[in-house]
């Protein structure tokens, strides 16, 4: 009888040191990831992304970097904001912690010494036919001026469409003296076609470069200015939200349509243009400081986001530097100024 306790004990023990063992060699440990180079990637439009790498190690199974699944593409054709995923298991089936890398694909900034233009068209929404869908100057300053900035915006009353505060920002320090239109070309408040021609024969004293994409509901803009010259006083940089090709017709949104006979640049049935929607530092048109008496080839970076508003469909940034002088009117004087369409 004593054979058989003694048999039975054993074989128990036997069977506890057997479980206990492959308790032991049960593999409960997950691989770790390591990605080689920055997680946060920027590379310029239409290069070619190569991906930097990235390592797999599991304590039982060793380098398993060959199973590592990576999923993401990456669109160097294409302004924005990629992410690649890395993800494995070992042999037992346990997960590694996945790995991120954010990818940037902008645009190299490289700001020239070119007078780009600048255009404002004042209009008064007290006025009959007050959308900018009539001034076909505005449109050849467009043509004149492909990458300089042309602003459409209002003076007044909350419920005309083409309002917005920043438009205020413009008329404290320009005097839009009633006319229908008004327009200033630089700092000139002209009616003359010659004005942009004068203005973009102006050398300048800063260059500016941005970049920009849609992400989600808001606007990413990287920009770049370089001064050419030493130049004296406070400059401010600006960047400005504007929407083409708004639907003005009998056929828009009652908020939108505008009474009269068309008279468009050429005959485009009311659309609306270079109508002015956001600022890049609440309802300043002028933006922000950025920097003060400047020395030359000094460059300058700066990002921002704003937020876009759904209804906007055709929304693009233009960037504008200005200089402020103490005691003169107006007392932001503009310097250069840069349309691009991505």
């Amino acid at each position: 009888m004593k054979k058989i306790v003694y048999s039975l004990l054993f074989v128990s023990l036997l069977i506890a040191y057997s479980c206990k063992k492959d308790e032991e060699t049960k593999d409960n440990s997950a691989p770790v990831i390591t990605l080689k180079g920055s997680i946060d990637m920027i590379i310029y439009l239409d290069s070619t992304f190569t991906d930097s790498g990235f390592t797999a190690i599991d304590e039982v199974d060793g380098d398993i970097s060959s199973s590592v699944m990576v999923s993401g593409t990456v669109d160097t054709s294409k302004i924005g904001t990629y992410i690649i995923s890395y993800n494995v298991s070992d042999v037992a089936g346990n997960k590694a912690q996945e790995k991120i890398r954010t990818v940037k694909v902008k645009r190299f900034l490289n700001p020239q010494k070119v007078q780009n233009g600048f255009a404002i068209m004042y209009t008064f929404a007290g006025e009959e036919n007050s959308g900018n869908w009539g001034a076909e100057l505005i449109h050849r300053y467009a043509d004149e001026a492909p990458n300089g900035a042309i602003i459409s915006a209002h003076l007044n009353v909350l419920d005309d469409p083409m309002y917005t505060p920043i438009a205020y920002s413009f008329a404290y320090d320009r005097s839009y003296m009633m006319g229908i239109p008004s327009f200033y070309v630089g700092d000139i408040k002209t009616n003359v076609f010659s004005s942009m021609t004068n203005l973009l024969a102006v050398p300048a004293e800063i260059g500016i470069d941005y970049s920009y994409s849609i992400e989600g509901d808001s606007m990413l803009i990287d920009t770049k200015c370089k001064f050419f010259y030493n130049c004296q006083g406070d400059f401010y940089l600006s960047v400005l939200i504007l929407e083409d090709s708004i639907d003005g017709s009998s056929n828009a949104p009652f908020d939108y349509q505008q009474a009269g006979t068309t008279i468009s640049y050429p005959n485009d049935d009311y659309t609306h243009d270079f109508v002015l929607h956001a600022s890049s530092v609440a309802d300043s048109a002028y933006g922000e400081l950025f920097i003060q008496n400047p020395t030359i080839n000094t460059e300058i970076e700066k990002s921002y986001s704003i937020m876009l508003n759904p209804k906007w469909k055709n929304a693009y940034p233009v960037c504008i530097v200005w200089k402020y002088v103490a005691g003169t009117k107006p007392e932001y004087n503009y310097v250069n100024a840069l349309k691009r369409k991505n």
